[in-house]
Order: structure tokens, then C-alpha cells, then sequence
């Protein structure tokens, strides 16, 4: 009996030991949530984000205090893979931060995979009703490529998708080979094995108004 008494009494003493362990932990996490700052959390997700891809892009979008979990953020996250290829990878990714730690809501806009080029937004075939519909260089990039556009497509397949390196830049007024053009995208698509480079001016809904290549523009 008393063996009995003195098992029970352990046992006891053992659940209450657990769940002080458990209580403080807890308190310590919610501790650590509600101390962190905005600062803190979008840098600790930036660095993961490097740790695994460390020639990304990566640009915060927005950050606010989380609306389910008191002492989190809510950080929206750009990133830009292989930004200077021929079609460059665009995702946001929502985070609530460090609630729910690096696990995180993702919307792709644009990717290559199994040689094809995908971009994930609509675009308007009413160039005067447009309006700002691509806003970023990697988009400008990728467009021609979703859309497979002969020239740009043939450039590529002769010196091949690798070898390339592209970078786009917007122009409210582009002037060039006694033309004039007005909110396009100058695209300049690069082979480092090829003599010239693959220029194309597309509008902000993917139209292309002109192409050129580097040896033939004055």
C-alpha cells in the first residue's frame, strides 16, 4: 500500500513538472512574439529566403501587424529568380511572422519550366485601354517569350536559352532609329556567344511595337 501511495505521489509530481516545463515554454514563445519587431521579422525572412536562394531579388511589399496572431506580422514578400534570363521567375509570398514561422502563402506571376515560358497575368489586346498592366522588368522580360514571339524565339533557340542575358528598363518617351515611342519597355536580350544583341520595345500590356537588333539602330 504505501509502495502504491509512493508511485501515485510520483506520478503526481512528475505531471506537474511537465506541464511547468510547458507553461514555460509557451510563455516564453508568446514572450518572443510579442518582442519581435517589424525589423526583426522581415530581416529573419529575407535571410532564409537567401540562406536557399542566394542570387535572388527580393524586395518587401508591405507590413502590417497581423490580423489573427497579436504580436505577429503580416509581410508580403517579391522575389525574382534568375532575374537576368530570358524569362525570369516572379513570386510574392504572404508571411505571418513568427506565428506561423517561414511557412507562407505563395503567388506565382511568372516561371520557366520544362522549356517553356509561363507569365501568369492578363493582358489587354486594347493597347489604348492599358494602364500599367506590366510594372515590373521581369515581366517586361518575360512576356515576349510567353508569347513566343518568332524573332525573339529564333534569337534564343540559335544561341541558346543559357547563353542569354536580358534587362529591361521603361521609358515614358523613347526615342530611337528616328522613331519615337511612348510608355514601352526596351528590352535588350544579350548571347554571350553571338556578336549582337536582340532589342524588342513592347507596351505595357506585352504588345510589341518594334524590334531591332544591336547592329542595325542608329
Amino acid at each position: 500500500m504505501e509502495l502504491i501511495v509512493k508511485t501515485i505521489v510520483g506520478v503526481v509530481i512528475l505531471v506537474i513538472a511537465i506541464i511547468a516545463i510547458f507553461m514555460s515554454v509557451n510563455i516564453s514563445h508568446i514572450n518572443k512574439i510579442n518582442n519581435i519587431t517589424v525589423q526583426q521579422a522581415e530581416s529573419l525572412i529575407i535571410s532564409d529566403l537567401k540562406q536557399h536562394s542566394p542570387n535572388a531579388n527580393i524586395s518587401i511589399l508591405n507590413a502590417s501587424k497581423s490580423k489573427s496572431h497579436p504580436g505577429s506580422w503580416d509581410i508580403m514578400i517579391r522575389t525574382v529568380y534568375n532575374n537576368t534570363s530570358v524569362c525570369p521567375s516572379v513570386v510574392t509570398q504572404q508571411f505571418d511572422y513568427p506565428a506561423t514561422g517561414f511557412l507562407n502563402t505563395t503567388t506565382i506571376y511568372s516561371n520557366y519550366s520544362e522549356n517553356l515560358c509561363h507569365v501568369y497575368i492578363g493582358f489587354s489586346s486594347q493597347s489604348g485601354l492599358v494602364n500599367n498592366i506590366i510594372g515590373l522588368p521581369a515581366i517586361a522580360i518575360a512576356t515576349p517569350y510567353n508569347k513566343s514571339f518568332t524573332p525573339l524565339v529564333n534569337y534564343v533557340n540559335k544561341y541558346g536559352y543559357q547563353n542569354i542575358s536580358a534587362k529591361a528598363k521603361y521609358f515614358d518617351v523613347l526615342n530611337i532609329s528616328n522613331n519615337s515611342f511612348h510608355n514601352v519597355w526596351f528590352i535588350n536580350y544579350t548571347a554571350k556567344n553571338s556578336n549582337y544583341s536582340y532589342l524588342l520595345i513592347i507596351n505595357r500590356a506585352g504588345e510589341v511595337s518594334n524590334n531591332y537588333t544591336s547592329n542595325n539602330i542608329t
